[in-house]
């Protein structure tokens, strides 16, 4: 009885073990676990590193990057439990974050990180920093591929034969380049180079009027 008793604990000591993946290690602790101070050490280095990497990349979710190359990085996400590619990338390119934003944004990520928040009991208000919604990824991102951003920069350049098309925009230029309108470059009002000829035509027209007007004052000096 005493032996049946003694495996019959040992089978239930066996059960009660979890093994916590935060932590990687098992524990007997049950939900109070989570509580625990090594525990939620863990949980804090895992947010503060996960931070770090979404902070760095969001810069490049307003103003997409495209490298020359390639770059076939990975990342791990520790909510989904499973690595990603960093970024997006073609025979000769590669889109800077582009695989990162597109997990962040996906409905997987979302739920998984959900889950994981409710399972480790983490502060709320943490959570949507690592969650990226379907408008912004697709407001923000120029496109999901590199395809996309080139397609996109095709667009912005001028057809060919148009005004322009061939002007080399980075090169630097003074003011002589400026063609010459009057005193439309000039300082003042741009109504008074108007006002100053009609003024001139007054003049004459007066002058033309007098008894005494003469074609020497019409041809001038």
């Amino acid at each position: 009885m005493k032996m049946m008793a003694a495996t019959k604990k040992s089978e239930q000591t066996i059960q009660d073990f979890q093994y916590c993946e935060v932590c990687r290690r098992h524990h007997s602790q049950g939900r109070k676990h989570v509580y625990s101070r090594t525990h939620r050490d863990n949980i804090n280095a895992i947010i503060n590193k996960y931070g770090k990497k979404v902070k760095a990349a969001k810069p490049v979710l307003k103003h997409p990057v495209v490298d020359s190359g390639v770059n076939e990085e990975n990342f791990w996400c520790y909510f989904c439990g499973c690595e990603v590619k960093k970024h997006d990338t073609t025979a000769t390119a590669t889109m800077k974050y582009g695989g990162f934003f597109r997990h962040l944004a996906s409905q997987e990520h979302r739920q998984k990180t959900f889950s994981f928040w409710w399972d480790h009991r983490i502060e709320k208000s943490l959570k949507n920093s690592f969650l990226l919604t379907q408008e912004d990824y697709g407001s923000k991102q120029i496109g999901p591929t590199v395809e996309d951003l080139q397609k996109h920069k095709k667009q912005k350049t001028l057809p060919k034969g148009r005004v322009g098309a061939n002007f080399d925009r980075s090169s630097s230029s003074g003011e002589e380049w400026l063609p010459s309108f009057g005193r439309v470059w000039q300082v003042g009002r741009r109504w008074k180079p108007w006002q100053q000829k009609r003024k001139g035509r007054t003049k004459a027209s007066a002058a033309q009027s007098r008894p005494d007007f003469s074609s020497e004052e019409a041809n001038g000096p």
